[in-house]
């Protein structure tokens, strides 16, 4: 089964309110009833509801993304004790709140 993440408008459609409540429903931001934002937190929930990240940045006009620019694609049979430290790299920086681009 091949679905299209949900996104705001989906949340929205389903509890038959605006994109724009929804988004501060879920930002906990805006002035916003209880009942109506209990009833998109389930909708979101329901539906698996997940953020998207490029359009948070683009949103942000920044983002965290890092390059890192190797040659151990070049050349498998070098991946070894250089792929490892690659790895350990990009651990760090996600741990860092970086989201590393190979």
């Amino acid at each position: 089964m091949n679905r299209e993440q949900p996104n705001l408008q989906t949340v929205a459609e389903m509890v038959g309110v605006s994109i724009t409540t929804v988004h501060r429903a879920l930002n906990d931001k805006g002035e916003i009833s209880s009942a109506t934002r209990e009833k998109i937190l389930e909708a979101a929930q329901k539906l698996n509801y997940r953020p998207n990240a490029a359009a948070q940045r683009l949103a942000r006009r920044h983002n965290n993304l890092i390059g890192v620019i190797t040659d151990i694609l070049a050349d498998p049979f070098q991946y070894g004790l250089q792929g490892i430290r690659c790895h350990a790299v990009m651990q760090k920086l996600h741990s860092l709140g970086y989201e590393p681009l190979l």
